[in-house]
């Protein structure tokens, strides 16, 4: 009964705090809460899902019903309609999400590369207030989020399959309060066979590109644009897809209610951030799976679930960027002096904030790795450029009908865009690939990130 109290005192707080009744300023609202009721800081808990297509989530109008978890805790949280990542693969996200940094800002570009060692990491700096850190993947493959990319500093534990195989690791534990734990949930991942039983497809045309995908060899051609071909004139071979990938989509959403669960009363009284590392292009562009900068791959899913705060739907474009600083704010602990994301507190409270376009960056080292080439993405509403640093060419697309379409170049867009690149002077450094690495990269199955020897 008194815990119960506790949680609706607790809850109540909170809503204050966060609307800022009586006058609350900002820094108290966001920040305070724990100091106001005299307990630990709150727990905090983010859950990455590889691969989420935002059209097919259901709190996102999807209508497979593949996500009733996802769902639920998406009616009682606040739910970002233009959310992007800030690179197209996994590490290459998660290192955006843990610093606040651009790819380009805090050095992990590629497979080869690490977030540097000046750039200042989510668990490191919450370990200085006091907090407990856990990470925890059900992969460990290239270019994914696992501990000898880097990715273990600052945490006090970090949970992994010991090998490339998915599934096999520790049962997720939160450490002692207060306490920040990182999931990452890779069930959804091209071919889409998260279950091991799905190596074959009735529909032909699936199992021809699945047996491409396997047998694919240097210099042949790319089974996944093969496969997008046919879905112009064979749209039971779409529809074959879709079904393994809204499988996948459940199991990761199973994956995330184990992981809810496993909380208990706990929930209640936890910040709770699920987001997408990326989403998959599902044959638009020629293109099954992500690793290319395109607006299906950047557009994520993010809800954020504050104990007590009333549920609503936030327009406004951020990125995995904005999550580092909006969470040290939460805890009341004070951010890096450089950072590209921004708080999202005076969001959080139903607070109009000035629009800024998020930016996505899918770069590698020039072959003699002295200078960085690639691609930006800028994206603004349902607006979306990708720019070539090298030629400064760009490509434009506009969102409507439910649907990415080429569209007229916004140079105003790009402009801004570039201008908030402004921070992000980081001299990234790297090595070559070992032809280890690089069979090991093929094996994932991203062909297009094999690094140059």
């Amino acid at each position: 009964m008194v815990r119960a109290q506790t949680r609706r005192h607790r809850r109540t707080l909170w809503s204050a705090l966060l609307t800022g009744v009586g006058g609350a300023s900002l820094a108290v609202a966001a920040g305070a809460w724990w100091q106001h009721t005299g307990e630990s800081p709150p727990n905090i808990l983010i859950v990455t899902m590889c691969s989420w297509r935002l059209e097919r989530i259901g709190a996102y109008g999807g209508t497979s019903g593949s996500t009733p978890r996802f769902d639920a805790l998406a009616a009682k949280s606040i739910v970002f309609d233009h959310a992007w990542s800030n690179g197209v693969y996994t590490s290459v996200a998660h290192a955006a999400l843990l610093t606040g940094r651009y790819p380009e800002g805090n050095g992990l570009i590629d497979a080869t590369s690490t977030i540097d060692r000046s750039v200042p990491t989510l668990p490191e700096i919450l370990k200085l207030y006091g907090y407990h850190t856990l990470a925890w993947t059900t992969a460990n493959a290239p270019l994914s989020f696992r501990a000898q990319d880097g990715f273990e500093r600052g945490f006090d534990r970090f949970d992994q399959p010991e090998t490339s195989a998915q599934g096999r690791v520790a049962r997720f534990a939160p450490p002692e309060s207060p306490w920040l734990a990182v999931a990452h949930v890779k069930d959804t991942h091209v071919p889409y066979d998260v279950d091991g039983q799905s190596a074959n497809d009735p529909n032909p045309v699936i199992q021809e590109w699945l047996t491409r995908t396997r047998r694919r060899l240097p210099g042949d051609p790319d089974p996944d644009a093969w496969v997008a071909e046919q879905f112009a004139t064979d749209p039971e071979a779409k529809t074959a897809l879709l079904r393994r990938y809204d499988a996948d989509l459940h199991s990761g959403d199973a994956r995330l209610g184990e992981l809810l669960d496993t909380l208990g009363d706990q929930l209640e009284d936890t910040v709770v951030i699920v987001v997408g590392d990326h989403g998959d292009a599902l044959g638009e562009h020629g293109r099954i799976g992500h690793g290319a900068l395109e607006p299906e791959v950047a557009h994520v899913a993010m809800i954020i679930h504050l104990p007590g705060e009333s549920p609503r739907r936030v327009t406004d474009d951020v990125s995995l960027v904005d999550l580092m600083p909006t969470l040290l704010d939460l805890a009341n602990a004070t951010p890096p002096a450089v950072r590209d994301g921004r708080d999202l507190m005076p969001l959080l409270r139903g607070q109009p904030v000035a629009a800024v376009p998020a930016v996505v960056q899918f770069l590698r080292r020039a072959p003699q790795h002295t200078a960085l080439i690639g691609w930006d993405g800028f994206a603004q509403g349902d607006r979306w450029e990708a720019c070539d640093r090298e030629g400064h060419l760009c490509r434009a697309w506009a969102f409507s009908a439910g649907a990415w379409s080429s569209a007229a170049p916004d140079a105003a867009l790009v402009a801004e865009g570039r201008a908030s690149l402004k921070n992000t002077a980081l001299s990234v450094e790297g090595r070559a690939a070992t032809e280890a690495e690089r069979n090991a990269i093929r094996t994932a199955g991203y062909w297009q990130a094999v690094p140059e020897p």
